[in-house]
Order: C-alpha cells, then sequence, then structure tokens
C-alpha cells in the first residue's frame, strides 16, 4: 500500500458541518478501491488541508475528492518518515 497525500485551498473556512459531510464521501468512494483516510492537518484558519491516505495508487483519491465535490490543489505518493527511522539510518 502507498502513502498518498492530498492537499486542498479553500476559499472560504471549511465549516464543521461540510468537513464532516465530504469527510463521510472520501471514506465511501475510498471504501470502493480499498483505500483508506488515515490523518488529516486542517490550518487554524480552516482554508488549508493536507490528508493523508492509505491505497493503491493517487487516481483512487483524486476520484473521491471529485464525488465528494471538493478541490484538490496537489496529490502525491509519499515516503513515512519518522524520528525512529531518521535515527537508524
Amino acid at each position: 500500500m502507498e502513502h498518498i497525500i492530498a492537499e486542498s485551498s479553500l476559499d472560504a473556512p471549511l465549516s464543521l458541518a461540510e468537513e464532516k459531510r465530504t469527510s463521510k464521501a472520501i471514506d465511501e468512494a475510498l471504501l470502493k478501491s480499498g483505500s483508506y483516510w488515515l490523518r488529516s492537518f486542517v490550518s487554524r484558519d480552516r482554508m488549508r488541508i493536507i490528508a493523508e491516505f492509505e491505497g493503491g495508487d493517487v487516481t483512487a483519491v483524486e476520484a473521491a475528492y471529485r464525488e465528494a465535490g471538493l478541490d484538490l490543489n496537489r496529490v502525491w505518493l509519499a515516503q513515512v518518515q519518522t524520528l525512529e527511522s531518521v535515527k537508524a539510518d
């Protein structure tokens, strides 16, 4: 499984209701491809989001965002680095 990062910038702050709606829609769409959400980072002004997913490829994440009606700035494959993995090198 690949780690996939999705970056979004919004024109207006994301409301809690809209966050719940889009999260549910993305989760349901991702289930079809065997991919799933791991975590998100939401800016304090709620106008930028970076989300991490695990799945087969970026295509499933792109399709899930389109289905949820949420804009994507970028989506890319990532390597996970942790303090432990960096120290081990």
